[in-house]
C-alpha cells in the first residue's frame, strides 16, 4: 500500500508554505499504518529553498519524515530543471514541482515532460 498526498502552495508567502510543509509532514507521520508515501504537487519552492531542505530532512529543525526527491534520485545530473513552463515551453527557473517519496521507495526512473502539440501545452507546470 502507497499513502499519496498531493498540494499546491502558497505562491506568495514563504511563512505559509514553511507552515503547509510542516503540516504535511505531521501528516505523513500521523498515519496509523506507515507504509510507502507520495507528497506530489506545486510546492513554489527551488530546490535550495528552505521548504525543500525542511522536506529532504537536510534544515536546522527537519520534517520528522524525512523525503526524497525522486526526480533528484533519477536524474541528478540534470540541469535546465524549471517545471514553471507559463503555457509557453519556458524551461528557465527553478523546479517547483515535486514527487516526494519515502527513502525506502525504489525510484527506477523520472522526467520533466515538456508535451506540447502546435505550440499549445497543457499546463503551466
Amino acid at each position: 500500500m502507497v499513502d499519496v498526498f498531493n498540494t499546491h502552495l502558497d505562491h506568495q508567502s514563504q511563512v505559509a508554505r514553511e507552515k503547509s510543509v510542516r503540516l504535511i509532514a505531521n501528516r505523513v507521520e500521523a498515519r496509523k499504518q506507515p507504509s510507502l508515501f507520495l507528497v506530489t504537487g506545486d510546492f513554489n519552492a527551488g530546490e535550495d529553498d528552505p521548504v525543500i531542505a525542511y522536506l529532504k530532512g537536510k534544515h536546522e529543525d527537519p520534517s520528522p519524515v524525512p523525503m526524497v526527491d525522486s526526480f533528484r534520485v533519477a536524474r541528478p545530473e540534470a540541469i535546465e530543471v524549471g517545471t514553471g513552463s507559463r503555457f509557453s515551453g519556458f524551461t528557465s527557473g527553478n523546479k517547483i514541482d515535486y514527487i516526494f517519496v519515502s527513502p525506502k521507495t525504489r525510484v527506477i526512473g523520472a522526467d520533466i515532460l515538456r508535451t506540447h502539440r502546435d505550440g499549445r501545452y497543457p499546463s503551466a507546470h
